[in-house]
């Protein structure tokens, strides 16, 4: 048992160099381990932030009084927690169907804008009641959809639009009711 005892010690001069074998093992461990595989971000939803014609009520009373000019300027904000290259956005009307397929880029943030979110900028657009079909008396909705992907399929049906794999839509509606006497003669 003692000479088991004795081939499994090391030698003297095994010995010594035991604590620097150690380190250099610890050492070359770190050096060469495989890289570190960036953490995945998580994919946030972009947001849209209603700025016109009355914030966040999505309700619209369209009245000759309140709009002079016979045109809407409907407005929103365009957000997303992380850093697209562009979020791509389409403009549907239930009534004239896809009015714009558009890419928004990112842009400068103001002040009042959260600061933890990126900003691409705002979707603006004039609606024109007078100069086309809708039935006056009556409403139109008109819908925003966002995707921070490029869509699989447009549709002037907004259930058949689809979002690419591993993309998040989100959408936001206005609802116009035109009253009569809106336009001159109404359609």
């Amino acid at each position: 048992m003692a000479r088991l005892l004795q081939n499994l010690m090391p030698s003297k001069g095994l010995a010594r160099q035991l604590p620097l074998l150690l380190v250099a093992a610890v050492l070359s461990g770190c050096i060469l381990s495989p890289p570190i595989e960036p953490r995945d971000e998580p994919n946030y939803s972009p947001r849209i932030g209603p700025l016109w014609p009355n914030g966040i009520d999505p309700y619209v009373r369209v009245t000759r009084d309140q709009f002079a000019n016979g045109s809407i300027e409907l407005r929103a904000k365009l957000f997303d927690g992380n850093d697209e290259s562009e979020l791509h956005f389409l403009l549907v009307s239930d009534h004239d169907g896809i009015i714009e397929n558009a890419i928004a880029l990112p842009a400068a943030c103001s002040s009042e804008d959260d600061a933890d979110e990126y900003c691409y900028g705002v979707v603006d657009h004039t609606v024109n009641p007078c100069d086309s079909g809708v039935t006056i008396p009556g409403t139109e909705v008109i819908t925003l959809v966002v995707s921070d992907r490029p869509f699989r399929t447009i549709s002037p049906l907004l259930s058949m639009i689809e979002e690419a794999p591993d993309a998040i839509m989100v959408t936001y509606s206005w609802t116009l009711n035109y009253e009569a006497g809106f336009c001159p003669l109404d359609n």
